[in-house]
């Protein structure tokens, strides 16, 4: 028995890595490869419809030995070396698939709920357009995102493991000093003026949002998000699926969320019924929300995965911008701005 280091396969996201392969005899060839238990289930889906179509294809076995020590392990046995990298890369491509069409976990955005005077203003004008438009067809009280927590997101991503996040904080910190010159020295100074609708027939709509532009028209939001979605691509980070390729990204604060809807009276989410936003969006078109200046960039964890992922501690005497409401999102690092 003998065990050789095989050239590395391409890394998918970090969500796989070969470790080497043992050859047991001229026709057994064993390969020992990463892969994060998150995605077990999912390979094994379907009575393990897809890995045993890998099986039939590559003439190899893949199984998963138990045990707390070997849950991110997976074994892939075949009669030769060429047969157990091919079965390893090709799932690692399944893996990388599966990746890309789960929910995104984290995002990398700029606060507004550091602007108290914002928090006030636009918690009035949410009040009294809710008053005026409460008959409004799909209008509802649980569909208006607080103020206390606008913000806007500069993209999405996915991780999966503690590893994975650790790995994305390291990704935001790296290029701290990037961000920091392309906002300059007068800071990061937006205009949030106008509602806009994300549907083209805004009797249906499902968000409305705050827009955005730099009040200098230097796009600095734009390569905020540029530089971010590079270093996390390098460090082989899972991003969401690009909304509008080759052309800007965009930016806004979200006001109205039909995704939010909850039945009154059993307090269940209840998603599917649109906004009829006509009126509103006619009215408010133009609507100035005012100029401010952001201190920072956060990257931020949602709700969703903190069921596998380690909680997240935040040390006493830690800044309140960061301090966000748990039923949303929080903070794992922070890029304080020039301001």
């Amino acid at each position: 028995m003998s065990t050789t280091q095989t050239t590395p396969l391409p890394d998918h996201m970090h969500l796989t890595r070969v470790h080497g392969i043992t050859k047991n005899s001229d026709t057994e060839f064993v390969l020992e490869m990463t892969l994060l238990n998150f995605f077990r289930s999912h390979l094994l889906d379907r009575n393990g419809d897809r890995i045993t179509k890998l099986e039939n294809l590559t003439q190899t076995k893949v199984t998963f030995p138990e045990g707390p020590e070997s849950k991110n392990i997976a074994q892939i046995t075949g009669p030769s070396e060429a047969a157990v990298t091919d079965a390893a890369a090709k799932l690692g491509e399944q893996v990388a698939l599966i990746a890309d069409s789960l929910p995104c976990t984290h995002f990398v955005n700029v606060p507004l709920s550091v602007c108290p005077t914002y928090i006030e203003r636009t918690s009035s004008f949410a009040d009294a357009l809710f008053e005026k438009y409460k008959t409004a067809k799909g209008m509802d009280k649980s569909i208006m995102f607080p103020p206390f927590l606008h913000h806007f997101t500069l993209f999405q991503f996915r991780v999966f493991s503690d590893e994975q996040e650790v790995e994305a904080r390291i990704a935001f910190d790296e290029v701290q000093e990037q961000a920091k010159a392309i906002v300059g020295e007068y800071g990061l100074v937006i205009h949030a003026r106008g509602l806009k609708s994300m549907q083209g027939n805004h009797a249906k709509s499902n968000v409305i949002y705050i827009d955005v532009e730099d009040s200098d028209g230097t796009d600095t939001l734009q390569k905020l998000a540029v530089l971010y979605r590079n270093v996390f691509l390098a460090h082989g980070i899972s991003l969401e699926r690009d909304r509008n390729p080759g052309g800007p990204i965009v930016l806004h604060a979200t006001f109205i969320n039909t995704k939010h809807r909850r039945d009154p009276t059993t307090g269940k989410m209840k998603r599917g019924v649109p906004l009829d936003a006509t009126a509103i969006l006619s009215e408010h078109e133009e609507t100035d929300f005012g100029e401010w200046v952001l201190p920072v960039v956060h990257c931020s964890r949602l709700k969703n995965c903190d069921a596998f992922l380690a909680p997240i501690v935040i040390p006493p005497g830690t800044p309140a911008r960061i301090m966000q409401v748990e039923n949303y999102f929080k903070c794992i690092s922070e890029c304080v701005l020039p301001s």
